[in-house]
């Protein structure tokens, strides 16, 4: 006898396991994207105002020439706490990585607790707000 035409249906457990890991591929989609939203849209608030400065740059290149060859400076003041402004600003975009990927990095953040051996001071800051070792085990250390 030949196989029967009767497709065979799914169970109930495996279209909720399915459903399960569709909703958990979407979330860390969806983790990845908030990720690269906040780095990019960071990177490009940090570094704007570094590309109109280069830009002003190019535009004085000649008027500042001329003034040097004849023995004078052409930068002008504003100029110059501009590019410190926008030091600062790259160095914040550096800086403001780590918590970007801290927030919004589920798996970045368990490896990064894991990695610094933070553990304890995660599980005791949802109760106590303290890190460390506790009173009863520093108590034990010292009694013996």
């Amino acid at each position: 006898m030949g196989k029967s035409a009767v497709p065979i249906l799914e169970t109930e457990e495996q279209v909720e396991s399915r459903r399960r890991k569709r909703v958990t591929q979407q979330n860390k989609e969806c983790n990845l994207a908030f990720i690269l939203i906040c780095t990019v849209v960071t990177f490009f608030i940090c570094h704007i105002p570094r590309v109109m400065t280069n830009v002003y740059e190019a535009l004085i290149i000649k008027k500042e020439e001329n003034c040097k060859l004849q023995g004078m400076g052409y930068v002008k003041l504003w100029y110059l706490y501009i590019i410190v402004a926008t030091n600062l600003m790259l160095v914040l975009n550096a800086t403001v990585n780590l918590p970007i990927y801290l927030s919004g990095g589920k798996s970045f953040r368990a490896s990064f607790i894991e990695m610094f051996g933070l553990e304890n001071c995660v599980h005791r800051s949802q109760n106590i707000n303290t890190c460390g070792p506790s009173p009863q085990t520093e108590m034990t250390h010292f009694g013996k």
